[in-house]
């Protein structure tokens, strides 16, 4: 079964990386490791998407957190000092953030399987990725804060 499997794919050795398509033994020729064929679930290995589910999930629930503060704040000055437009910008701001972090957070969710589809290096790269995105969400609002 395992020589069936090798017809025609590209399958690296899992030691030296050698490209074993059409090998016809039960050793990768290069370096002589004995091969064997197994089936296993890709949802084994979730530490790449679950480290890029927390990169979203804080930033979502960070500005939730201060969005609900900011509202509920809103809504108690409205009658007593007022309430001016850097307030209102800030809001919107908190609330921007935290709809594109739950969006993404539900986009990450959803494509679950497709990203444990993909090899190890890539799935590194969109961890990391995600992590410079949900970095670059969070600085825009703290700079909101700053500025305002």
């Amino acid at each position: 079964m395992l020589r069936e499997f090798l017809i025609g794919r590209d399958i690296d050795c899992p030691r030296c990386k050698y490209n074993l398509r059409d090998c016809s033994g039960t050793f990768c020729p290069e370096c002589g490791v004995p091969l064997e064929l197994h089936v296993v679930s890709a949802y084994q290995r979730l530490g790449w998407w679950l480290v890029g589910f927390i990169a979203l999930a804080t930033p979502f629930g960070f500005n939730l957190v201060l969005a609900l503060i900011a509202a509920y704040g809103a809504w108690q000055l409205r009658s007593s000092w007022g309430w001016n437009d850097s307030d209102s910008i800030l809001l919107g701001v908190l609330c921007g953030a935290t709809v594109i972090a739950g969006v993404s957070l539900l986009i990450h969710t959803f494509r679950r399987g497709s990203f444990l589809r993909n090899p190890p290096r890539v799935q590194v790269l969109k961890t990391i990725a995600t992590i410079v995105f949900a970095a670059a969400l969070q600085a825009a609002v703290i700079a909101a804060f700053k500025r305002l």
